[in-house]
């Protein structure tokens, strides 16, 4: 159904958990940020808002996560699988 990637949070940023990956059924990537008491602070990537560069979903995740080099080709290899 859909591809998710759990990324390292950055020390500091008051995340608790960053998520991406690709939901093929609603053709968008997502990101999702929770901080304590897994409270959402970031939900993006659904049926009204289609995110359709994977760029866009890693600049958004570095502000709480450290991003694997090889994340962006991940997420295009998902989108196209």
């Amino acid at each position: 159904m859909h591809t998710r990637y759990s990324l390292p949070v950055r020390k500091h940023t008051g995340a608790t958990a960053v998520i991406v990956g690709w939901h093929r059924l609603l053709s968008t990537f997502v990101i999702h940020v929770h901080g304590p008491n897994h409270a959402t602070v970031v939900n993006r990537g659904d049926l009204y808002d289609r995110i359709t560069d994977p760029r866009a979903v890693v600049a958004t995740a570095r502000q709480w996560a450290l991003i694997p080099p090889d994340l962006v080709a991940a997420l295009v290899a998902d989108q196209h699988a």
